[in-house]
Parts: C-alpha cells; structure tokens; sequence
C-alpha cells in the first residue's frame, strides 16, 4: 500500500470525481493519483520547451528535425571518413 496524505478537494470536484472514477471502475484516489502523475508530467514538459526554446532560434518543429538529420548525416560521413 502507498503511503497516505490527505488532501483537501472542494466538495463539488470530489463528487464529480467519484462519477467518474466509478465509471472508469477506479477509485477516486487512483483517479487522482493518475491526474497528478498527468499534470507534473505536463509541467515538466512545459519547462523542457520553454529551456529549449532560446537554443531553437526561432526555427519550426521541421526545421529543427531537418538540422538534427542534417547533423547526424553530417557526423557519420566523418566517421566513415567520406
């Protein structure tokens, strides 16, 4: 069994939560536990693309793939001393 902390929910959410969760066959506490694996994961998404946005230089998701590829081309020639 995981360890347990109380956690405060607004009468409100924590109904709509146990509809849910019952029509998902969970319970409301593995139904909170996968929001909040959820939304650190989002967070740290987020701060991933907001470090990496300056290194990016303005460029798009394809231009970025098509450096990338480009690099690696690039590295593997030169091992292959072509």
């Amino acid at each position: 069994m995981a360890p347990q902390k109380n956690v405060a929910i607004e009468p409100g959410l924590l109904e709509e939560a146990g509809k849910v969760a019952a029509a998902e066959g969970k319970t409301v506490d593995e139904l909170a536990t996968d929001a909040l694996k959820r939304e650190l994961a989002r967070r740290a998404l987020d701060k991933f693309r907001r470090d990496a946005e300056p290194r990016r230089h303005g460029m798009t998701d394809a231009e970025v793939a098509a450096t990338v590829e480009e690099a690696v081309h690039q590295s593997r020639a030169a091992r292959r001393g072509a």
